[in-house]
C-alpha cells in the first residue's frame, strides 16, 4: 500500500470518528441542557446508533449475507445537510468502502462456486481462468478488509473522549461487536485462500487425466427456420483412442438442443430441428462432459463453434 493511501485511510478513519459521533437516526446537533445558549459549545454525542449499525452491517458481510448487508447500508440514512462538505464526502466514502467489500466477497463466492462446478465436470480449460479471477478477488477483498480494519482501529482509539459518561458501557459493547465483525472478516481471507489452494490441488490432479478432442460438422450451413439440420462428429483422446458409448450434447446458442451417444468408432450423428427463432444466425457447438467412472479417466472437451445461417421470410 502506498504512503498516500495509508494517509488517506488514516484520515478517513479519524474524520469518520467525528462523523460517527455526530449521527443519530438523522444527524442532529444539540446544545447541552441547562447551559447558557450564548456560551454553550455545540457537541455531538450520538456515536452509539452508528456503531451498532456498522457492527450489524459488517457482521452480515462476515456471515455472507450480502443482500441483508446491502439493505442495512442503504437504510443508513445520513442528513448530509447538517455536515460540513468535507465531512459529508468522507462519510459517503466510508459507506462506499463497505459496499465495495460486500460486492467483492459476493462476486468471489460466485466465482469459487463456478470453479467447483467446472472442476466437477472436468472442464479444466474453463476452470483455469476462473481460478485466476478468484485469486484476484481474494487479493482485492483482503486489501479492503485491511482498510476497514485500520479505519476501525482509529475509530476505537479516538472515540473515548467523545462519549458521554452515560453511554460509555453501551458504546464499549457496540464497539466490541464491531471489532468482532472485523476479526471475522480477517479470518475469512485465510478460509478463502485455503479453499483456492484446495481447488488448485484438485486442478493439478485432474491434469493427469486423458485429454479428449471433439469435432462437429453441421449440414446444411444454411437452413430455413423450423427445418432440420444434421450434426456429425468424432470423440477421441489425444492418443487417437476413439471413445464409444459417450454422451454428446449439441447446443444452439449455448442452450442444450439434443443429446446423442457415440458409436464404437467414436462417431456420432444426430438430426434435430432448428427452433422458430427469427434471427439471422445461430451458433452450434458440441460438448462432452465425463459421467460416472469416466470422471476419473477423461477431461471434458468442446468442439469448435459452427455458424448456421437461418433463413426466413421477412414480414412486410
Amino acid at each position: 500500500m502506498t504512503c498516500m493511501k495509508r494517509i488517506a485511510v488514516t484520515s478517513l478513519a479519524i474524520t469518520l470518528l467525528v462523523a460517527l459521533a455526530s449521527w443519530e437516526t438523522i444527524t442532529a446537533v444539540t446544545n447541552v441542557p441547562h447551559e447558557n445558549p450564548s456560551t454553550a459549545e455545540t457537541r455531538f454525542d450520538i456515536a452509539l446508533p452508528c456503531l451498532l449499525r456498522y457492527g450489524d452491517i459488517l457482521g452480515m458481510i462476515a456471515e455472507k449475507n450480502y443482500p441483508q448487508a446491502k439493505l442495512l447500508l442503504e437504510q443508513l440514512k445520513i442528513d448530509y445537510a447538517h455536515l460540513p462538505e468535507e465531512l459529508a464526502f468522507i462519510m459517503g466514502r466510508y459507506n462506499e468502502l463497505i459496499a465495495q467489500l460486500s460486492s467483492r466477497l459476493d462476486t468471489l463466492d460466485n466465482v469459487l462456486n463456478e470453479c467447483e462446478v467446472l472442476l466437477s465436470q472436468n472442464k479444466l480449460q474453463e476452470a483455469h481462468p476462473k481460478l485466476g479471477e478468484a485469486k484476484s478477488f481474494i487479493d482485492e477483498a483482503a486489501e479492503l478488509v485491511e482498510d476497514v480494519g485500520k479505519a476501525t482501529d482509529e475509530l476505537a482509539a479516538h472515540l473515548a473522549p467523545l462519549i458521554s459518561p452515560q453511554e460509555v458501557e453501551t458504546t464499549n459493547q457496540a464497539k466490541a461487536r464491531l471489532l468482532k465483525a472485523i476479526a471475522k472478516l480477517k479470518e475469512m481471507e485465510a478460509w478463502y485462500r485455503n479453499k483456492l489452494e484446495n481447488l488448485a490441488t484438485i486442478t493439478g490432479e485432474k491434469e493427469e487425466l486423458s485429454s479428449t478432442e471433439l469435432t462437429l460438422d453441421v449440414n446444411p450451413v444454411e437452413v430455413w427456420v423450423g427445418n432440420t439440420i444434421t450434426a456429425t462428429g468424432i470423440l477421441k483422446t489425444e492418443e487417437n483412442t476413439y471413445l464409444a458409448a459417450k454422451s454428446i450434447f449439441v447446443l444452439l446458442d449455448g442452450k442444450h438442443s439434443t443429446t446423442i451417444t457415440t458409436t464404437e468408432d467414436g462417431s456420432y450423428r444426430v438430426i434435430f430441428d432448428i427452433p422458430y427463432h427469427y434471427i439471422p444466425e445461430m451458433i452450434a457447438q458440441a460438448s462432452y462432459v465425463p459421467e460416472g467412472e469416466d470422471v476419473n479417466s477423461f477431461l471434458a472437451s468442446s468442439s469448435s463453434a459452427k455458424k448456421i445461417k437461418i433463413l426466413f421470410h421477412l414480414i412486410q
